[in-house]
């Protein structure tokens, strides 16, 4: 009798612990959606009022305030996917988001060069360069 009543206490722990760890699973994956939604609806916003002002502005500052919204954007979503990854990840897990973070490094660094290179043209810098 005292196996069987251990055996079943394993069995709901056992048990409590799966539906713990699917709950983290459904949030995980509804954060993810979220992150996801939120980051190409702001940029599909951006980019359309970013259409509409082509005539109206200069062609540099215009790059220039692209570059910087496409830092932000994303930064954002690395930020968000970081903390996703964070939910779900195991206890003994010790790893980040594998392989994300060059990628992120990587565009951080053109789209800084591209809003510098930006700049240095439309505040009419080049000349003093040369």
């Amino acid at each position: 009798m005292k196996k069987e009543a251990d055996a079943l206490g394993e069995s709901i722990a056992s048990a409590n612990e799966r539906l713990s760890s699917s709950q983290k699973d459904y949030i995980a994956i509804l954060a993810i959606f979220a992150a996801v939604i939120m980051a190409f609806s702001g940029g599909f916003n951006f980019i359309a009022s970013s259409l509409d002002s082509i005539a109206r502005t200069d062609v540099a500052k215009l790059s220039c305030i692209v570059a910087l919204v496409g830092l932000a954007l994303i930064n954002l979503l690395y930020v968000l996917l970081r903390f996703v990854w964070g939910i779900i990840r195991k206890e003994g897990d010790r790893k980040g988001i594998p392989r994300t973070a060059v990628v992120v490094i990587v565009a951080n660094v053109l789209l800084t060069a591209v809003f510098l290179l930006c700049f240095v043209v439309s505040e009419g810098l080049v000349g003093s360069f040369l």
